[in-house]
């Protein structure tokens, strides 16, 4: 779980794209396009619920 960053830089969503288990990404405020196109990338759950954002 990686619940509480608040960024991601490009590289690092590289790497966790490949990452073959659930990533919980919630707390994240905001994506550039090169890491949000690396994490549509990932074969498996994606969590990135806004920490503004109700259940």
């Amino acid at each position: 779980m990686l619940n509480g960053l608040t960024s991601l830089s490009d590289a690092a969503a590289e790497s966790l794209s490949r990452h073959e288990d659930i990533l919980y990404l919630n707390g994240l405020t905001g994506l550039s396009d090169a890491a949000a196109g690396s994490l549509s990338k990932h074969d498996g759950w994606l969590d990135l619920q806004r920490p503004d954002e109700p259940f």
